[in-house]
């Protein structure tokens, strides 16, 4: 399933060029082997394709990565990553453009014009409010500031690192394999 969605990370698919070579689903699964770092082949598999089984390991990558700090209660660190995974998996579809990330308007004799969102600026989602993130953790919205809001930051910058490396990686594989 992974390996499908995966295909159209290649640039390759359904809108290729006539003549240009194929890119197979057999490529893209050769492609994700090869990628060395488990935490990257789980998330590009959570995320392209639906398979979750991966994930305690990246919680677990994510929750150690600041095991220095002592202050935190015991599971803290946990529920903070598996908080951070759950918003990169899920965001919250914008309730303006309804994940589009742009907006249509019609000018009189001009046609149809396509502006960006500006509530999710373009994106299509937005992230969570600290608000709902500390919600989420049974804390207050101060202590959410004073002590997690930096690391949780931390975290999401990981998840994006990881994604694109694996998507870099998978890209040039496939790049590589339709020259050969």
């Amino acid at each position: 399933m992974v390996e499908k969605h995966l295909l159209k990370l290649s640039g390759n698919g359904p809108h290729q060029k006539p003549g240009s070579s194929a890119v197979t689903v057999e490529d893209v699964h050769v492609a994700v082997a090869f990628i060395q770092d488990k935490c990257v082949v789980a998330l590009l598999r959570a995320l392209y394709g639906g398979d979750e089984s991966g994930l305690a390991i990246i919680h677990h990558t994510l929750a150690t990565k600041f095991s220095h700090i002592r202050r935190w209660r015991k599971g803290t660190r946990e529920r903070l990553a598996k908080l951070a995974v759950d918003e990169f998996l899920y965001p919250i579809t914008c309730g303006q453009c309804g994940g589009a990330g742009k907006l249509l308007a019609r000018r009189d004799g001009e046609g149809v014009l396509e502006i960006p969102c500006e509530l999710c600026e373009g994106k299509g989602f937005r992230r969570w409010s600290n608000r709902r993130r500390a919600k989420c953790l049974g804390i207050s919205h101060q202590s959410w500031g004073e002590l997690y809001s930096n690391i949780y930051d931390d975290y999401l910058i990981q998840l994006t690192n990881w994604k694109s490396e694996g998507q870099r990686a998978v890209h040039k594989s496939l790049h590589r394999s339709t020259l050969l």
